[in-house]
């Protein structure tokens, strides 16, 4: 089971980026992700905005499960409500954003 979940935020730097603007992405992430209490910020990483995110093991499932939801439609509201406001934030900041499953991304 996948513990590691990266959003990658294109077109952002994260030394660029307002302290208050990340803070709002990192909320929507945790409600994507659909366990806030089993998901852990485990670093930021520069170049893009790549905001790796750590679950706890006996969460990984639960986080599994709310993702896959999330793609084909369906999902908590919360989760639903997270991501469109997520989309509306990054069409406002010009970026584009993806979920990487793991920690093998391209750092």
């Amino acid at each position: 089971m996948t513990e590691v979940y990266v959003l990658r935020i294109d077109a952002i730097d994260p030394k660029a980026i307002t302290l208050a603007r990340l803070a709002k992405y990192l909320d929507r992430f945790a409600k994507i992700l659909g366990h806030e209490e089993g998901v852990h910020l485990d670093e930021i990483r520069s170049g893009r905005t790549n905001i790796v995110c750590r679950i706890d093991p006996n969460h990984a499932k639960v986080v599994s499960e709310s993702l896959q939801a999330l793609v084909g439609g369906q999902g908590a509201k919360v989760s639903r409500s997270a991501y469109g406001s997520m989309m509306k934030m990054l069409a406002k900041d010009k970026a584009k954003a993806m979920i990487f499953e793991g920690d093998d991304i391209r750092r």
